[in-house]
């Protein structure tokens, strides 16, 4: 798996409607896969975890670096 994997699997998601991570345990949209770049859909369990693994100072940074002016 790979943060771009991770990142599309996101942008998507709100793209085909998927409303919470939960739900990517029921997608079966061919389609929806094929745009991930995945052999099947990521599971919720991973997904939803992701922010727990990011250390606090890249987020800051992150935030720092995209918010507005």
């Amino acid at each position: 798996m790979s943060a771009i994997q991770l990142l599309l699997t996101a942008i998507f998601a709100v793209i085909y409607g998927v409303r919470r991570a939960l739900h990517l345990d029921e997608v079966r949209d061919i389609g929806f896969v094929l745009v991930t770049g995945r052999p099947r859909p990521l599971a919720h369990g991973t997904f939803q975890h992701l922010p727990r693994n990011i250390p606090a100072e890249a987020a800051e940074r992150f935030y720092q670096t995209t918010a507005e002016q």
